[in-house]
């Protein structure tokens, strides 16, 4: 169980980093650490691409949210 836990919040993580790097967040950069700054720099590459890889991360965040749930 908590494997899971910190797997989601890993995949909220990534969200959090591709929304700022496609500019569709209201977080400020200036919270980010070095790391994560770094994988936006990389994402925005491929700015195209992330918008479906966000798709599929809010796909398994909300299925992984939903099977925590159902075991509590």
């Amino acid at each position: 169980m908590n494997r899971e836990i910190h797997e989601l919040i890993n995949l909220k993580a990534l969200r959090l980093e591709i929304e700022v790097g496609l500019g569709i967040s209201c977080f400020n950069e200036e919270h980010l650490n070095k790391a994560q700054l770094n994988h936006i720099s990389k994402y925005q590459k491929y700015r195209k691409q992330q918008f479906k890889m966000l798709n599929r991360l809010n796909h398994a965040i909300d299925i992984d949210e939903r099977i925590i749930e159902k075991r509590h």
